[in-house]
């Protein structure tokens, strides 16, 4: 083969070579357009699936989008059980989590708004005093409680306790069923308590020579002060270690959440003992914020009270010291 025939081989290799690149790059061309126009494709169904549904409800406002959304209708939040009207709403806004508690009606109790997008929190806190809901300034976590429940539906197994007016010391709880009583705090018993954790941290550091010395064995054991041993090995090589301990010991306070009786009263007249499970702090904020103290509660029936005690200790949910200092209280 001569050198113009190598040479006509080589420019038809090299054509044949471009025109597969050209094939590759027009192939991955149209499969990027083909990919994209899916996609597009995917994402209008979708968008007009959101928008059907939309049109179905016929909200008289929606904030958000399809990732996201609030249906606002009959001056009230859309929800599938049906229309929560916002006149009869208390909400509480945590911006540092980006979320909206709504005081409700039962059966919805405390309902949460979560995940709202950071540019449309204002709006969404817009059209809730717009339809009538009111602002929470104070609120603190109750658990279920057994004289509550007739009046309360504790969705979730809590309700709230939240107050709208600064300057009051009256509150509402969240979830009512028949009628939206304001209560006062008549008194508050309660005893923290604490435990300690104790951490034990240890370093050991070892130091040690080898000598040669054929044939010994010798084990030894704790050497006075420091810990140490003599070693023989199988070779007949002396190996001693020396093996230094330090220990740091630390023991911390650690409050755990205590037994607080309380006595609460409403418009009616109708006082309730609860036993709710709080934190010093709680029970501080309590007493700042809440606690009537020109009232006092009224004896009541102890030896109901201290049924109740009794059944919350059988559960284990206090312990005997809480039951016998609770029953101490109750029959002061």
């Amino acid at each position: 083969m001569d050198s113009e025939e190598v040479l006509i081989m080589v420019a038809v290799i090299c054509l044949l070579v471009g025109l597969a690149i050209v094939s590759l790059v027009i192939i991955n061309s149209n499969y990027e357009k083909h990919m994209t126009i899916k996609v597009k494709t995917e994402e209008e169904e979708k968008e007009q699936q959101f928008q059907n549904e939309i049109n179905e409800i016929k909200p008289d406002s929606a904030i958000g989008d399809r990732n996201w959304y609030i249906l606002f209708k009959d001056h009230g939040i859309y929800h599938d059980e049906g229309i929560i009207p916002l006149n009869k709403t208390t909400y509480f806004p945590k911006r540092s989590n980006n979320r909206i508690l709504l005081m409700t009606p039962a059966p919805y109790g405390c309902l949460k708004i979560l995940n709202i997008p950071e540019n449309l929190f204002d709006k969404i806190i817009e059209n809730l005093k717009e339809y009538g809901s009111t602002e929470i300034q104070r609120l603190l976590r109750i658990e279920d409680d057994d004289y509550l429940r007739e009046l309360y539906d504790f969705n979730g197994g809590a309700a709230f306790a939240y107050q709208t007016d600064e300057k009051s010391k009256l509150f509402k709880i969240s979830g009512y069923k028949k009628k939206d009583y304001s209560w006062k705090l008549l008194s508050i018993e309660f005893t923290p308590h604490y435990v300690t954790d104790y951490e034990v941290e240890t370093v050991s550091e070892e130091n040690g020579r080898i000598s040669g010395h054929a044939g010994a064995a010798l084990v030894g054991g704790a050497i006075g002060g420091t810990t140490g041993a003599v070693i023989g090995s199988s070779l007949g090589n002396n190996v001693s270690t020396e093996t230094v301990s330090r220990s740091k010991n630390s023991a911390n306070d650690r409050e755990i959440p205590s037994m607080a009786i309380l006595v609460i009263k409403n418009e009616e007249g109708k006082e309730i003992k609860m036993s709710e499970r709080l934190y010093e702090d709680d029970v501080v904020f309590l007493k700042k914020h809440f606690l009537v103290e020109n009232e006092k509660a009224s004896k009541g029936n102890v030896v109901e009270e201290i049924q109740k005690l009794k059944d919350l200790f059988d559960q284990n949910i206090i312990s005997e010291e809480e039951f016998t200092m609770g029953k101490k209280k109750l029959l002061s």
